[in-house]
């Protein structure tokens, strides 16, 4: 469970990014603004949010059930944790915090330079929380990779 969600986080954000960054880069070659070519994108960055939330709500009943389970803490099971509970925070403050109002301005972001800079506020805010999600959902990912195994 956990570490599907932890792929789909890590995978789904950098593969959003990516399309973002080629989207952008194709539009800015066929003359269309940086800023309008962003805010194209904006679809496809609201439906992974979404998708993104559901794979932390499950990530953190992941994360309680193990802990229920083992009922063991070193260091590597606290910093798979801390990130998991990092990338669970970061979704959180995505969805609720970014998302909606980005997703109420989608009509007039073009309307007015004070609407157009909070877009811009917002944009930037959800590049720092998508940065921070695909590095603590890959440490959660690859921290049980380094722990010791009984055979």
């Amino acid at each position: 469970m956990r570490m599907i969600s932890l792929a789909i986080l890590s995978g789904g954000c950098i593969g959003v990014t990516v399309s973002a960054i080629a989207l952008v880069t194709a539009a800015k070659a066929h003359g269309v603004t940086a800023a309008v070519a962003a805010t194209a994108n904006a679809p496809m960055f609201i439906t992974f949010s979404s998708l993104m939330l559901g794979c932390a709500i499950v990530l953190l009943f992941g994360e309680i059930l193990d802990l229920l389970i083992t009922k063991k803490m070193n260091r590597l099971t606290c910093t798979r944790f801390a990130a998991s509970a990092l990338a669970v925070t970061a979704c959180f403050i995505l969805s609720f915090a970014i998302v909606p109002p980005m997703k109420a301005m989608i009509g007039d972001i073009h309307t007015s330079e004070q609407t157009e800079a909070t877009w811009k506020t917002f944009h930037e805010s959800s590049r720092i929380i998508f940065g921070i999600i695909i590095l603590s959902s890959l440490t959660a990912l690859c921290v049980p990779g380094f722990e010791k195994r009984k055979l």
